[in-house]
């Protein structure tokens, strides 16, 4: 039982679709953060950034792209 939950688990591991997909979210993530201004939430770039955008200010301030 052991055996083939870890023969499993290392053949996910291994595969070339975690890879793909692994690769594909660092550059999902990178161009979503260029687009967000980084800085203190009280820089000028940042609130006006947070004032045009009013629905994706909290989502970006919950995943800590500021």
């Amino acid at each position: 039982m052991i055996r083939k939950v870890l023969g499993k688990t290392l053949s996910v591991l291994a595969s070339a679709w975690l890879a793909v997909g692994a690769l594909t979210f660092v550059g999902l993530w990178a161009m979503v953060a260029t687009a967000v201004p980084q800085g203190a939430a009280g820089t000028f770039g940042v609130a006006a950034w947070a004032k045009t955008h009013p629905v994706l200010e909290p989502v970006a301030n919950a995943l800590g792209l500021h």
